[in-house]
Order: structure tokens, then sequence, then C-alpha cells
């Protein structure tokens, strides 16, 4: 986190993520903010998306519609733990 930052900002945010394979709506308009220490569970039942969405916050898979952003800060200090760029640099 950095001096001007209060925990306030998110460091992961997902703006109206949708996803379909085919016909099959999967996501529809996913808005997710998880601030830095903040803990987040993704909870539902078989077929309901849960790895789909994880899946676009890895950048396994693509989302059709919307955004996923993680904060500068943050992805500096994963490519440091990882030995290598992030997947989203």
């Amino acid at each position: 986190m950095s001096p001007s930052d209060n925990g306030s900002n998110p460091t992961l945010r997902l703006q109206g993520v949708g996803k379909w394979f085919g016909s099959l709506h999967v996501l529809d308009e996913i808005d997710i903010d998880v601030k830095t220490q903040e803990i987040l569970t993704i909870l539902g039942p078989s077929g309901c998306g849960k790895t789909t969405l994880l899946r676009i916050v890895n950048g396994l898979i693509l989302c059709e519609r919307g955004e996923v952003s993680f904060t500068a800060n943050y992805m500096k200090r994963l490519g440091k733990i990882k030995g290598k760029a992030p997947a989203y640099e």
C-alpha cells in the first residue's frame, strides 16, 4: 500500500464482467472490489460460474464483457514474488 493509499482503493476490481459459452450465459455483470488485506469467499452451487470467474481473474480465459484490473503496486509485488512479469502487465 502506498503512503497516499488509505486502503480505500481496491487491489482487485471487476467491473461488469460477463462470460458465455455459446448460448449459455455463465456470468452477467459481475462487479467486485477487493481491497488490500481483505478476504473474499466465492460460494455457490456446482455450475454457477465460480471457476470461470477465477479463471478470468487469473488471466486463463478472457471475458466477453467488462474489465478486470489490479493496482500497479500489487502487480509489481506479484512480479517480484514470481520472478517474472504477471500476465496482466
